[in-house]
């Protein structure tokens, strides 16, 4: 969502970013340049970028201003399944089938000539990452992993502790809350888990029978939104556990990304029939926005709310008008599906990552790609920017972790 909730931000298994009205799905943009599904987006905190994650092996930065990747694609391995953006803007972290996590400055991304190898890469998981997230300083990473464990990592890739084991199976989903103080999971076998200091918060959260593929803490961290593959969204109460009302049923099948609004007002999703859907946050259908041609894997929001960007196995890229779905821009350039975006904090970039084993930095004034691809050796599914915009963590198939200066 951005931040102002008015738009709406997917991607999908049919390559493509969106960009929707959220008031009314009006499709606004479509982002092309993703040549396999996209597994992950997010916005830079000012919104002038969005970065997108594929099973092209690639992240993608994407300029929101004129719709275009910026510099060339952030290469892994593998196909990639998460990314995150640290809340300074600054850096971005990819991971997925490689098993790496791969931390990329955005600053460097973004040069023409800029370089095009992680500042970093950890490594430590002995399965698929699928989740990332920058915490604390802008330099810290979180990761989940199939493996079952959750780990913390610094800049230059030591290791913060013993890694926090689930309960249950592989884990799938997770995500940091508002005030960082707390982290939440999601497995295979629908569990979904509350992690303070690396103990479990009480007992596990039980009611989804599927895998649990995304989580997303509302704005104000009163409530923690879960997509499963069992085609429900379920809401919990993070202090008592407990479900908020009854799940929401969503007609995706399989719901792939749930994000809120910057405003907390309303939250989208995406899913395996190709459409974003855009809620009320009493779970009342809004708009339904349909463009892309494959699965919508991730979703992100501009901070004022007014455009969604989302990413797809379609390989691209596409923003939209929240209000109303209206698509904007399409961005092209990755070769395989696209499995995570996000947005610089100025907004002035989107990186995504894919399974073509790139990590790619978009321009979104000029809509057109950044530099070279940034590459891991296999799949790529997470990713996350610093806080301060200038590094990018990247994970994946490759079981590393690679962190990138922009710069």
């Amino acid at each position: 969502w951005s931040k102002d909730g008015a738009h709406i931000f997917s991607g999908s298994s049919d390559s493509t970013i969106r960009k929707w009205q959220s008031i009314d799905g009006k499709e606004l943009v479509v982002l092309r340049g993703h040549t396999r599904s996209i597994k992950a987006l997010c916005l830079s905190p000012d919104e002038c970028h969005l970065v997108s994650a594929s099973t092209d092996c690639s992240v993608r930065i994407w300029d929101l201003k004129t719709n275009q990747q910026v510099g060339e694609p952030l290469l892994h391995d593998d196909e990639l399944m998460a990314l995150a953006i640290s809340s300074d803007g600054r850096y971005i972290a990819s991971a997925g089938l490689d098993k790496k996590i791969y931390l990329w400055s955005i600053e460097a991304a973004l040069k023409k000539d800029g370089s095009l190898t992680p500042e970093c890469v950890m490594e430590g998981h002995s399965e698929c990452i699928w989740s990332l997230a920058c915490v604390g300083t802008s330099y810290n990473v979180v990761s989940a992993s199939s493996d079952g464990s959750i780990r913390q990592w610094r800049r230059y890739g030591e290791q913060v502790g013993k890694p926090w084991r689930s309960n249950g199976g592989a884990l799938q989903s997770m995500a940091v809350s508002p005030d960082e103080t707390m982290v939440v999971s999601g497995n295979i076998d629908g569990i979904v888990q509350l992690w303070k200091e690396g103990e479990m918060v009480r007992d596990p959260w039980e009611g989804h029978n599927a895998a649990v593929r995304y989580l997303d803490w509302s704005p104000n961290a009163c409530e923690i939104a879960s997509g499963s593959q069992d085609g429900t969204i379920r809401r919990w109460n993070p202090d008592t556990g407990q479900q908020i009302a009854p799940p929401i049923e969503t007609g995706h099948n399989w719901v792939k990304t749930v994000k809120y609004s910057p405003q907390g007002d309303k939250f989208a999703s995406g899913g395996s029939d190709f459409m974003i859907r855009v809620w009320s946050k009493d779970g009342e259908l809004l708009i339904e926005i349909k463009g892309h041609d494959a699965w919508v894997h991730t979703l992100c929001w501009s901070k004022d709310g007014a455009h969604i960007f989302s990413a797809s196995g379609d390989s691209t890229i596409r923003k939209w008008q929240s209000i109303d779905g209206k698509e904007l821009v399409v961005l092209r350039g990755h070769a395989n599906a696209i499995a995570s975006i996000c947005l610089s904090p100025d907004e002035h970039h989107l990186i995504s990552t894919s399974t073509d084993y790139s990590v790619r930095i978009w321009d979104l004034e000029t809509n057109q790609q950044v530099g070279e691809p940034l590459l891991h050796d296999g799949e790529i599914f997470a990713l996350a920017i610093s806080s301060d915009g200038r590094y990018i963590a990247s994970g994946g198939n490759d079981k590393k972790i690679y962190l990138w200066s922009i710069e």
